[in-house]
């Protein structure tokens, strides 16, 4: 009896991507196969006989099924380059591997060396990220997975020998060690010629019941092709909107974009900074000191902030002032240097912009106090605070925004309010919560509305049934309909 998880006819990776060519399904003795360039007829002859092959190799098993003794059909369709790849990755799901060596050498045995094979499977990963616009590549155990819009999606399963060859891949792309199976590590590469894309690479090792050195990969996907969005289209109101627009004109001072992860914080500030970028034209230099960076924004100078090579806030800063900049954004404050760095930054004449992991604008002050910051200090830069998160309304995602700035005499009350209710109550808000309320009850109204008409309408349908009968036909064969009265 033939296994049925050998039964299928299989090409090799390495040979599907030598003659770019795979198959592209199968159904018993009907067989389907994707090629790169249809007018290659002496590849196609070689396919069928290989096929013929496998099948009469089959009718030599006692007990072939039954749709493998039919009449062999077999086609060829056109597929793009990025098409075959992902047929080619297919293979890897896979957890035995059919091969048979026949006279014209199509398959090749499981130990065939499948390096290039494997750059071949990360191509395809990388590619399907792309398209879904992910902004993470999980590789952890068994199971690649996509973050898209803050949710983790599961993109397949590989086989266990598939996932070691796949890390050691990208360890190897990103400088790393892969002799070093028990430190944390981390790199980058570069993907792609025409439309590139920065790969930014950490490996940490974990724990495994299968497997004694394990290790989680995470790869974080900077595209220049992922424009950010512009600050009219990210969910903002007319009046919030104004009021951000009035930020980006200032000369100095500290803005803060506040909220949970995931909730859009680098997309606006990203959108920020490309309108000040483009409204003044070119005439504010702006620097960027980010521990990983999600956008790659072009005339805006991005510094990668890496301990590993000494390149910390303060050395990046102290290089900054030299650079004669107008704006800097830090890209997320999270320790007390950090903290320390956006004050200092804006109190040398800088407009700062900085991400904080906080819900409103009285606890974004109570936060830089316990980064050690001076509370007058703090209140004599802070010009604004942005506090935003994102939620699903049904399949769609909303922004919840809170657009704050400091009220008359904020710096003298701060002095004796110590509460975070206290102190929001020193900030002018702006929020669209009303308008997001407003639209959802007349999404809610309408839908209501047309459930209504329906249900009437099937109403009506049933009463005209109701007075209505039918009986058989008459002598001529004609059907005839009485009203009942």
């Amino acid at each position: 009896m033939i296994d049925e998880n050998v039964e299928c006819f299989r090409l090799t990776p390495a040979y599907c991507l030598f003659n770019k060519i795979a198959v592209f399904e199968q159904n018993g003795s009907e067989i389907v196969f994707m090629m790169q360039d249809l007018s290659n007829g002496f590849l196609q002859k070689k396919m069928e006989k290989a096929f013929l092959n496998y099948l009469e190799e089959l009718k030599n098993v006692c007990k072939c099924p039954e749709k493998f003794s039919k009449k062999p059909m077999i086609s060829f369709i056109q597929g793009s380059p990025e098409d075959l790849h992902r047929c080619v990755s297919k293979l890897y799901n896979m957890k035995h591997f059919f091969s048979r060596n026949g006279t014209d050498s199509v398959c090749v045995e499981k130990n065939e060396d499948t390096s290039c094979s494997v750059s071949v499977l990360l191509d395809s990963i990388i590619c399907d990220a792309r398209k879904v616009r992910a902004t993470d590549i999980h590789i952890e155990g068994n199971s690649v997975r996509f973050r898209v819009n803050g949710v983790l999606e599961n993109h397949f399963d590989l086989q266990s020998g598939k996932i070691i060859e796949l890390i050691e891949r990208i360890k190897m792309l990103a400088g790393m060690k892969n002799s070093d199976k028990r430190e944390c590590q981390d790199g980058r590469f570069i993907y792609g010629d025409e439309s590139s894309v920065l790969l930014r690479v950490s490996v940490v090792p974990v724990l495994s019941l299968f497997s004694e050195n394990a290790e989680s990969v995470v790869i974080r996907l900077l595209d220049i092709e992922n424009i950010p969005m512009k600050i009219c289209d990210l969910g903002f109101n007319f009046y919030q909107m104004s009021k951000i627009r009035e930020f980006e004109c200032l000369k100095n001072g500290l803005i803060l974009i506040c909220g949970p992860a995931f909730s859009g914080k680098s997309t606006t500030i990203a959108s920020i900074l490309t309108e000040i970028k483009s409204e003044n034209d070119k005439k504010r230099k702006i620097i960027s000191m980010e521990d990983s960076p999600k956008y790659l924004l072009s005339d805006i100078s991005q510094i990668q902030i890496d301990e590993r090579y000494k390149n910390s806030y303060e050395k990046a800063l102290n290089n900054i002032f030299k650079q004669d900049s107008d704006v800097i954004v830090i890209g997320e404050i999270k320790s007390e240097i950090g903290a320390s760095t956006a004050l200092r930054a804006a109190l040398t004449g800088h407009l700062v912009l900085a991400t904080l992991h906080c819900s409103s604008a009285g606890e974004a002050i109570l936060r830089l106090e316990n980064f050690g910051l001076s509370r007058n200090l703090v209140s004599s830069v802070v010009k604004g605070v942005i506090c935003q998160t994102l939620e699903y309304d049904g399949e769609k995602k909303v922004l919840y925004a809170d657009v704050a700035f400091p009220s008359e005499k904020f710096c003298e009350k701060m002095k004796t309010y110590y509460s975070e209710n206290q102190i929001e109550q020193l900030f002018v808000h702006y929020t669209n919560y009303s308008q997001i309320l407003e639209s959802t009850l007349s999404s809610f109204k309408e839908k209501i509305s047309k459930d209504f008409e329906f249900e009437k309408e099937m109403d009506e349908k049933n009463k005209k049934m109701k007075h209505q009968i039918f009986i058989p036909a008459d002598s001529r064969g004609r059907k005839t309909r009485k009203r009942v009265i």
